[in-house]
């Protein structure tokens, strides 16, 4: 059993291919760890670029660097029990969104996503979290 999460990074305003960050146990934490982790001066820093953006991200989420097991970064999305957390760098946007399977499993997203926020206004929250 876990607590499965899925975060697209969209590194390309050119494509809609996402770099994918699954989590086998930290769903329910994810939000805040990525909002811990947009607030870091290294994050800020890189906010326009992002292959160092994205690289910094993933670097703070994945909590557990020396196991085999409990994350993985993939092209396609993992396996899953909460809407994605898009960060969408080329926008500069961060939303969370319901999904559908089309055809081969790619992801379809649900409009309108259940939360969109600016890098700006996110990284002045206080808090995120699903609620």
């Amino acid at each position: 059993m876990g607590d499965r999460v899925n975060v697209a990074f969209r590194t390309d305003s050119d494509s809609y291919v996402h770099v994918w960050l699954y989590s086998h146990s930290c769903g329910h934490e994810m939000p805040a760890m990525l909002l811990a982790a947009m607030k870091t001066r290294a994050a800020q820093s890189r906010l326009n670029d992002a292959s160092y953006l994205c690289r910094i991200l993933l670097d703070r989420l994945i909590t557990n660097h020396t196991e085999e097991t409990g994350y993985g970064i993939s092209t396609s999305i993992g396996d899953n029990e909460y809407p994605v957390i898009e960060v969408d760098i080329p926008a500069e946007m961060i939303r969370v969104r319901p999904f559908d399977f089309g055809e081969a499993w790619e992801v379809k997203w649900v409009e309108p996503p259940l939360f969109q926020q600016s890098f700006a206004e996110f990284i002045k929250r206080d808090s995120f979290d699903w609620d």
